[in-house]
């Protein structure tokens, strides 16, 4: 099976591949400020944070969900917390696909698994 994951992580910063992106890293503090930005009430703001967000892919999320938990009382930007997981997750989801099937989509069991991964992020497969 392949390796999908293009991120690493060192030292609590994030590190993307130099073949699909070029970030510099960002520790939890930094992604921290970004989520505060979420309930700013300049809709530009918003949309340059999001932005910022998505751009730093599926490594995130755990960040995200952490600060989803700790913002019980902020529904408005735990809805949006939720909306960029879940556009991640699929974004993730369909790069895989992608390379499942430009990989020759032989195993049949993998790509299932796959599409099973965006509801059951933890699933693992094993033969």
């Amino acid at each position: 099976m392949q390796n999908y994951e293009i991120w690493t992580v060192q030292k609590n910063c994030f590190y993307l591949t130099p073949y699909f992106y070029n970030y510099a890293p960002m520790n939890a503090q930094e992604i921290k400020a970004l989520v505060t930005l979420l309930d700013d009430d300049d809709k530009e703001v918003v949309g340059i944070i999001e932005q910022e967000i998505k751009k730093r892919g599926n490594v995130i999320i755990p960040y995200l969900e952490t600060e989803w938990q700790e913002l019980g009382e902020n529904p408005m930007v735990q809805r949006k917390i939720e909306e960029l997981i879940h556009l991640l997750q699929f974004e993730q989801l369909m790069e895989r696909l992608s390379v499942w099937y430009n990989g020759g989509s032989i195993d049949l069991l993998e790509g299932l698994w796959l599409v099973a991964t965006y509801q059951y992020p933890d699933l693992s497969l094993e033969k």
